[in-house]
């Protein structure tokens, strides 16, 4: 019997072992491999990509992991549909979408071209001074954006460049007045000059017109072929907005006066005496007509000489006088110019009115006055 409890003994005992054994061998298995599953993307390089964040060589992921998928287009291009298995799927801002990996997926994306934004790009500049210029050149002023434009500023001859400025800032120029520009918005270029030397110019042409001299016979005519002076064309000139010329081999600056007079007077200044020269030539203008306190018969007695004055009309001793201008003085009182013997003479009203009610007209011819009062 003994025998026999020790052999139970003993099987018990394997048979123990080899289920704790068994149960230990299964308490350590390891956990199974997670899923992987296939994430490919479909796109046209060329107009657009798909990123995906995080990313993978092979394009495997495990089951369940959240990927950031980023949709974006090239330059020129725009985003058309997006789908996901095949179902269009909408964007979330900046293009992304949330997807979590439950299987194999296969994300596309179309794209349709666009036309690209477009700015304005203008220059201003005196044309007289300098010019601007842009390569390429656009006769619309429209480019699209980013593009590269040469700009190239030049003065013209008697002028330098003073400015330069994009936008109202100031910005230096390369070598021989260059500047890249890349266009990302409506753009103003602007230059400015310096002149530097007298430049041959045309007068104004509301300077244009006949100019009668009080003093001589001399005639200055001024019209689109340029100044007249005694029928000779005399070149101008302008520095600074100075006009100049040369007559009779002196230099002269010209002028003319507008304000303080109801006609213009056209003023040559000489350069050589500073100033001290100057020579007034009146603008024909008859178009007015003399007002009535004006018109009748006035008489110098000490020269025995009538002067009649009508509506357009100036008699002098019974010879009709041509009338260069009709015009006032500062304080509105009558002052016109006539020509008489081939020279412009001045007759205007001589103080105040006088105890008939009438001005007094006064005039000279070389050193000699003549004092008119109304004689009826």
């Amino acid at each position: 019997m003994k025998t026999v409890k020790t052999f139970l003994t003993v099987v018990l005992s394997t048979i123990l072992f080899a289920t704790a054994g068994v149960l230990a061998a299964c308490g350590d298995k390891p956990d199974p491999a997670p899923k992987t599953y296939t994430v490919t993307a479909n796109f046209d390089p060329e107009k657009g990509n798909i990123a995906l964040d995080p990313s993978s060589a092979d394009h495997k992921y495990a089951e369940n992991t959240a990927l950031t998928v980023t949709v974006t287009a090239n330059t020129g291009f725009a985003i058309e549909t997006f789908t996901v298995n095949g179902t269009e799927t909408a964007l979330g801002a900046g293009g992304t979408y949330s997807l979590t990996v439950k299987g194999d997926t296969m994300l596309a994306a179309t794209f349709t071209e666009s036309a690209p934004k477009t700015y304005t790009v203008t220059t201003d500049f005196d044309p007289d001074a300098g010019n601007i210029t842009l390569d390429p050149s656009s006769a619309d002023h429209k480019y699209a954006e980013n593009t590269v434009v040469a700009v190239t500023v030049t003065a013209n001859t008697g002028f330098e460049i003073e400015t330069f400025a994009v936008n109202e800032t100031a910005t230096a120029l390369g070598a021989g007045g260059t500047y890249s520009l890349t266009v990302t918005g409506d753009t103003v270029l602007a230059a400015t000059f310096t002149q530097t030397e007298p430049v041959p110019a045309s007068l104004p042409d509301t300077w244009y017109g006949t100019y009668y001299r009080q003093t001589g016979s001399d005639i200055i005519v001024i019209d689109e072929e340029g100044l007249h002076i005694d029928e000779e064309i005399c070149p101008v000139t302008v520095l600074d907005s100075i006009y100049h010329t040369e007559w009779k081999g002196v230099d002269y600056v010209l002028s003319l006066n507008r304000e303080s007079y109801s006609y213009g007077v056209f003023r040559l200044t000489s350069t050589v005496d500073n100033g001290a020269t100057e020579i007034n030539f009146y603008e024909a203008d008859d178009s007015g007509t003399f007002d009535q306190e004006t018109q009748g018969t006035w008489y110098d007695s000490s020269h025995k000489v009538t002067l009649v004055i009508g509506e357009k009309s100036v008699t002098w001793n019974d010879a009709e006088l041509p009338i260069i201008t009709i015009g006032t003085d500062y304080y509105g009182r009558p002052d016109f110019y006539v020509l008489y013997e081939g020279k412009v003479m001045n007759i205007y009203a001589f103080g105040n009115q006088g105890s008939s009610g009438e001005y007094t007209l006064d005039c000279y011819i070389g050193s000699v006055r003549y004092s008119f009062v109304k004689r009826g």
